[in-house]
């Protein structure tokens, strides 16, 4: 169990967006680990590129915002390690420093601009999530690739600690066997409070919903979906499809799509929903689809599942370990008939998304809870101070 001892910490970079209300998967995660150690006592110094709050932070979180003015990626980049750099000699001559720590994503470089100023202090880096390892076809970002897997490797060299959401992100370390000893497998937390069971004691058997929520673009699986809903309607064909989230380059083919769809009655296009009310519709969903052609993580999948909802998703990165089998249904990426099949034994099944749902709320309750995810970051923490 982690001792008393109260660290004060720096945060290199929590993500490009650090936020409490914005729909920004990364920004929203590293918020909720920085409030969390805050609330255990510890002290955060927080470096950040962009910020979004919509309240103060907690009192023992202090923010330095990096203020770039050019929206040029490289310069954004390069101008933040300078920042940094600046930043924390700053925060040494004024607080003593534990812990230096660089949230997920850990895009490559950001720590190294520390070298010389850490000293004796650990570095930590991640929870670093899975990368999809298909190529890309194209020669300029697999030369990038290149260029940030050795910017990755020298990271990873120099720090004290890594932490892995899953196994499944032992794609991005590229440190030999020996290393293991710097390894923790630390997963994203959920807010088993904010997202419960509080609307879902019964399923409801003439209408059936299927939940997609997320970026509607090809990569995220949205066609897929729509293929096997069309194949669900014809044996269920009282189901209904919502889609929430924002429309990317795709958004003028696939409303194409669905206006092409004799079925188009039966779909709701909800847009971006605001952060606070998603919980409610998870809830009010009898299983929640996740068809991404890759997925890091999967927090749409854990909001569910904390909601106590099944979940249908592609049997790909994260999600190959966060879903379970006794909580939802795992098939092929791009394949919409075992996408039906899969969707077509919950929504037929009321007594099956009961059991589905009632597994996936324990085990958050006893895995993915934030207390849970804490206890066990504050121990690596500590581990890599004895180390």
């Amino acid at each position: 169990m982690p001792t008393e001892k109260r660290l004060s910490i720096f945060i290199a970079h929590p993500s490009d967006l650090l936020t409490n209300c914005q729909p920004h998967g990364d920004g929203l995660v590293a918020y909720e680990f920085i409030n969390r150690l805050a609330e255990r006592g510890h002290h955060l110094y927080v470096m950040a590129d962009k910020i979004a709050l919509s309240d103060q932070p907690h009192h023992n979180v202090k923010l330095y915002p990096a203020n770039i003015k050019s929206e040029n990626i490289l310069v954004r980049r390069i101008s933040y390690l300078a920042q940094l750099r600046k930043t924390f000699k700053q925060v040494l001559a004024e607080h003593d420093i534990d812990i230096i720590h660089q949230l997920n994503p850990v895009v490559p470089g950001i720590t190294l601009a520390l070298t010389g100023l850490e000293q004796s202090r650990p570095v930590v880096l991640g929870p670093i999530v899975s990368k999809d390892p298909a190529p890309s076809g194209n020669a300029v970002r697999e030369s990038k690739k290149l260029s940030k897997k050795a910017l990755l490797s020298l990271q990873q060299m120099q720090a004290s600690t890594l932490l892995a959401v899953t196994p499944a992100a032992d794609n991005r370390l590229f440190l030999s066997k020996s290393a293991a000893r710097k390894m923790f497998y630390i997963t994203h937390g959920i807010d088993a409070n904010l997202f419960n069971t509080a609307s879902t004691d019964s399923f409801d058997t003439t209408a059936p919903k299927i939940l997609f929520i997320g970026k509607v673009t090809y990569y995220k699986g949205i066609f897929v979906l729509l293929e096997a809903f069309e194949k669900i309607l014809q044996f269920c064909p009282s189901c209904q499809l919502s889609i929430a989230g924002s429309f990317q380059k795709d958004a003028d083919e696939v409303r194409a799509r669905i206006d092409g769809m004799a079925c188009k009655s039966q779909i709701s296009l909800l847009g971006v929903v605001p952060r606070d009310d998603i919980p409610e519709l998870i809830q009010a969903s009898s299983v929640v689809c996740v068809p991404s052609f890759y997925e890091p993580f999967g927090m749409v999948a854990l909001e569910a599942m904390a909601c106590g909802i099944p979940v249908g998703g592609s049997d790909c990165g994260g999600l190959h370990y966060l879903i379970p089998e006794e909580g939802g249904q795992l098939v092929q990426p791009k394949e919409p008939g075992e996408l039906a099949e899969a969707l077509l034994k919950i929504v037929q099944s009321p007594d099956l998304q009961q059991k589905m749902g009632h597994y996936n709320r324990t085990l958050v309750e006893k895995e993915y809870d934030w207390k849970e995810v804490i206890n066990k970051l504050e121990n690596a923490y500590y581990s890599s101070i004895a180390e």
